[in-house]
């Protein structure tokens, strides 16, 4: 039988541990990181002013982006593309890089148009031939952006064959979209031509990763027996424009976007009207923000094709890949605020709390990977850190004043 004394008269009264709910608010700014170890502000380092402990919760209270992410930049690999064209019975190919930049769809339609004519005149400049010495004048190349059907198309009218013999297929010419063209991009770039999707110049404007070859243009009713006696007749390879805009028909300049001025050459073009894409030159909706080692947000790898199969099934769900998602909801070249008390409702809780953090890491990223090119302009945001408080032992609960409220 035991000799201890095990009841007693005043038991032991467990302490209760009670906290307080402290906010931190940090402001960063781009300018802010050490510019010899970050060149980018898309992807950087900050070493806190002071370093934080048991860290409950953390989120995005606001944020100032530039808004000129461009939708064309070498660093997103979608400003070059590739065509050959016959030129007075010679073919050659040429390569074009458009100004990197955002477009509005007749603004794409004139810069693609005169790069390619330039790419042109600029091939035959330096391959000197006195059969082109008026090369400089050539400006076959036409463009046009087919507003009712959002499509994007090609055309050359073969008119500059015309200052030598002219034979049937001068002007005719192909659209090289199934090449890879190089580009030189930053280490931490990811590639895209391997996307089904956005994976290069052509993508943008609607077409597929292969190889178009412009065919004449259609019969045309107005303008009959149009070309020389070798050339396509009753009107194939004459005039032509959208239905919509034929405003004249008398004219021959009445609303058509292909005109034979001469009624001699033929024209030539590529139509993507049945093609299953469409123009998309509206730029990214949302920007991924990434806090490294306290991302909470989940995500879907893009760009899957074999997720129903057994076997090498590329389906693949990101874990904690984000901090917070961002939306980008202005015109270009200004700028882009946000806070939590409009549309961003990120918040991240960590249990148990993080015990210590003196510098942070930050990423700003699309959601198919590419990081976001902010043309050297400066960003900023404000991190609250919702921070636990030992108190003094005292006959109190925690109260969270409103302002501290989550939305």
């Amino acid at each position: 039988m035991s000799n201890f004394i095990v009841n007693q008269n005043h038991p032991l009264i467990p302490r209760e541990q009670t906290y307080v709910l402290d906010r931190k608010l940090i402001s960063f700014h781009s300018v802010d990181r050490d510019i010899k170890q970050w060149s980018f502000a898309n992807q950087f380092e900050i070493t806190l002013p002071t370093p934080l402990e048991n860290i409950q919760s953390m989120r995005l209270v606001n944020i100032s982006l530039p808004s000129n992410q461009y939708v064309f930049s070498n660093e997103y690999q979608n400003t070059k593309f590739n065509f050959s064209v016959d030129v007075s019975g010679t073919i050659n190919s040429h390569d074009v890089t458009i100004d990197p930049g955002s477009y509005t769809p007749t603004q794409l339609a004139t810069e693609v148009q005169n790069k390619m004519n330039k790419a042109v005149q600029t091939y035959y400049t330096y391959n000197y031939d006195p059969s082109f010495a008026d090369i400089s004048d050539y400006n076959n190349f036409v463009c046009k952006y087919n507003k009712i059907a959002n499509t994007f198309w090609f055309g050359n009218d073969g008119s500059w064959g015309l200052r030598t013999d002219h034979k049937q297929g001068w002007g005719q010419f192909a659209l090289n979209f199934h090449i890879k063209m190089p580009y030189t991009i930053s280490c931490q770039q990811k590639e895209v031509w391997a996307h089904y999707t956005k994976w290069g110049f052509p993508a943008y404007l609607g077409y597929e990763r292969k190889k178009y070859t412009a065919t004449p243009t259609p019969h045309n009713l107005q303008f009959p027996q149009v070309g020389f006696p070798d050339a396509a007749p009753d009107g194939i390879g004459g005039p032509f424009g959208f239905d919509y805009e034929m405003t004249d028909y008398s004219s021959i300049n009445g609303g058509y976007w292909l005109t034979d001025i001469s009624k001699a050459a033929q024209n030539w073009y590529v139509d993507i009207s049945n093609s299953k894409c469409n123009l998309d030159i509206m730029g990214e909706d949302w920007i991924y923000m990434e806090v490294d080692k306290y991302n909470t947000m989940d995500e879907i790898e893009p760009y899957s094709e074999n997720t129903a199969a057994f076997y090498n099934n590329d389906y693949n769900g990101k874990v904690d890949s984000a901090f917070a998602k961002i939306p980008v909801q202005c015109t270009a070249f200004s700028h882009i605020y946000d806070s939590n008390q409009a549309f961003l409702s990120n918040i991240s809780h960590y249990h148990p709390p993080i015990e210590r953090i003196s510098k942070l890491k930050f990423k700003f990223r699309y959601h198919d990977g590419r990081l976001v090119d902010f043309k050297w302009q400066p960003l900023s945001f404000v991190i609250e850190f919702n921070l636990l408080r030992d108190e003094i032992p005292k006959a109190m609960s925690l109260r969270v004043p409103p302002s501290y409220v989550y939305h």
